[in-house]
This record gives structure tokens, C-alpha cells and sequence, in this order.
């Protein structure tokens, strides 16, 4: 899904320009947020 954004968005803007135009993470931030997570949960597993 997250690479569905995009399409209408910028996957990867700088730092300044996420803080005044975003509210959430930008498509590339949740990306990486997921891959974090799934990697832990990988981990995690016995």
C-alpha cells in the first residue's frame, strides 16, 4: 500500500519539508517503519 502513495505524493521528501507539508510519515518513512518491524519480528521468532 505504501507504494501506492507514490502515485499521488513524494515518497521521499527532505526533512523540513516533511515537517511543514506532512502529518504522518512520508511513503518512504513507512516503508522503512514497516521493514523495522518485520525484521524484529523475525527475530523475535524461535
Amino acid at each position: 500500500m505504501a507504494l501506492k502513495l507514490g502515485e499521488y505524493r513524494k515518497m521521499d521528501p527532505g526533512p523540513v519539508e516533511e515537517w511543514i507539508l506532512f502529518d504522518h510519515p512520508s511513503g518512504r518513512a513507512r516503508i522503512e517503519i514497516a521493514m523495522n518491524w518485520k525484521a524484529e519480528q523475525l527475530a523475535s521468532d524461535p
